[in-house]
């Protein structure tokens, strides 16, 4: 099975954080929709080895942006030019405060039965921080709305290790969206990119970070508060109730193939990867002038090795050794040998005939999965 996604890189204003491809140019609204239609249509035969398109994702940016037309019509070209014989799943970021009831009547009409509405805090002090545009109103709002048009598969965001983020206003905030009708939840630790504002006034001494012992404790406050609310962790940053995993996601955690489709999309189809550049505009003239606008490269067997086990250790699914077989005994022996002192201390645990992370595994996952990187 394979998945599409489309990168929409636009916002109305900039989180501070943010390090993605976007631009505040709505202007190129218009001409970006139709370089996305152009490259989705002339890529019809990338997926040929793995044909059967199962998840279509609209990740930015905010792609709340779009119009429920625009988003209709490119699922409709998916549908024409692609094999969507098993197609479940069709999910959509979004702002809460996009998410009006006749939006998402719109987004349900054209096939859309997931969101990922991006909160990040349900404390109105720390979304200004962040520059977030939403209110606090506006998130509840947002899921009351989704619930009542039948969108039922809900996703929320959250970041902790912010500045200014205490143990008790992070608690408040898990406990708050733990209450919503949803499904799941994805939480990030705030990095400081480089280009950020965040990262300018670091590097200013205006903003004084979260110390690591403090990012452990939001850390553990998470998976303990989620687990008692009986989400489940199956990934190092998500959560779900009822098995409702992020089935896109999980595709790449899996080493599935996918498309991704607008400036800045990674496509892989198990063999090379490819990258649109992140710019905008020479996108959309590359397109209309039909010239390159991708770089590629051709995966070696290590550079296929790092990739399933950087992705695959994070997941509760892990390293299976049948599939680790496939780069060849000298991988096989190197993962084995650099793994097995987070065995011996617990971290790792070999079940299922393969490796997963333990509770403990997870908070360092970081260092081991370093230390099982293979690099020549």
């Amino acid at each position: 099975m394979s998945g599409i996604y489309f990168h929409i890189p636009f916002c109305k204003t900039r989180c501070f954080y943010c390090d993605f491809h976007t631009s505040t140019n709505l202007v190129l609204i218009e001409p970006m929709f139709i370089a996305l239609m152009k490259e989705l249509t002339s890529r019809k035969d990338y997926l040929k080895h793995d044909p059967i398109i199962n998840t279509i994702y609209f990740g930015g940016g905010t792609p709340s942006l779009l119009t429920t037309d625009q988003i209709g019509k490119l699922i409709s070209s998916v549908k024409e030019y692609y094999n969507v014989s098993d197609l479940v799943e069709i999910t959509v970021e979004a702002n809460p405060d996009d998410l009006s009831k006749e939006y998402l009547r719109e987004l349900k009409s054209n096939g859309v039965n997931r969101l990922s509405i991006g909160v990040q805090s349900t404390d109105g002090t720390i979304l200004k921080d962040m520059n977030r545009r939403h209110g606090v109103k506006d998130v509840f709002n947002a899921v009351s709305n989704s619930i009542e048009v039948g969108i039922d598969n809900i996703s929320i965001d959250l970041i902790y290790g912010v500045p200014n983020l205490t143990l008790s206003l992070w608690k408040e905030t898990i406990d708050s969206v733990i209450k919503l009708p949803i499904s799941h939840i994805s939480a990030y630790h705030l990095t400081y990119h480089e280009g950020t504002v965040f990262h300018r006034r670091l590097s200013k001494g205006q903003l004084k970070p979260v110390d690591e012992n403090e990012s452990l404790k939001h850390y553990e406050i998470l998976v303990d508060s989620l687990n008692k609310a009986g989400f489940e962790q199956y990934e190092i940053s998500n959560f779900c109730k009822n098995d409702r995993i992020s089935n896109h996601n999980s595709s790449y955690w899996n080493g599935a193939s996918y498309l991704g489709v607008g400036p800045s999309a990674h496509s892989f189809d198990g063999h090379s990867r490819r990258w649109n550049i992140s710019n905008n505009k020479k996108y959309i003239d590359a397109l209309n002038e039909n010239e390159r606008y991708f770089e590629e490269e051709i995966l070696s067997n290590e550079d296929k090795y790092n990739d399933y086990v950087i992705t695959s250790f994070r997941t509760k699914w892990g390293v299976k050794r049948q599939i680790l077989e496939q780069f060849g005994a000298s991988f096989v022996d190197f993962f084995t040998t650099q793994v097995q002192p987070f065995i011996d201390s617990n971290e790792v645990v070999y079940i299922h005939d393969g490796w997963e992370m333990t509770s403990q595994g997870f908070i360092r996952s970081d260092l081991i999965i370093e230390k099982v990187f293979h690099c020549e």
